[in-house]
């Protein structure tokens, strides 16, 4: 948004320009009914045959889980020349001494932190 800035007097003041950007928002509620397996034809989905899925009813008692050490999730048609926020709930016993860490297009973008730290 550009606004008049610095103005001498108390008068109303106009907008002049207002410039939106678009949001492209994405959700996925983890290991829900609505957590479906890749498909191209989806655009975003998890990754890989080793997974499972627990838990039912809200977001907060489903989750993705692996039998290995991996749960991926795969976005197309993301544009790069944008700015994504990721937000993530990791999370194991209360006394786990797992670390988990978040990568992104082969780069690590979090790394390794303890599991149920906030």
């Amino acid at each position: 948004m550009i606004s008049p800035s610095g103005r001498g007097s108390s008068g109303l003041a106009y907008v002049s320009e207002v410039a939106l950007q678009p949001i492209d928002y994405r959700s996925i509620d983890a290991g829900s009914a609505t957590d479906p397996a890749y498909d191209p034809s989806l655009g975003e989905a998890y990754l890989g045959s080793d997974t499972f899925a627990s838990g039912s009813g809200d977001p907060v008692s489903t989750y993705r889980a692996a039998f290995g050490d991996t749960v991926a999730y795969q976005f197309d048609n993301l544009d790069l020349s944008s700015h994504y926020q990721i937000d993530l709930t990791l999370f194991d016993s209360a006394t786990s001494t797992k670390q988990e860490r978040v990568d992104a297009g082969g780069t690590t973008i979090c790394p390794a932190v303890p599991v149920n730290v906030v």
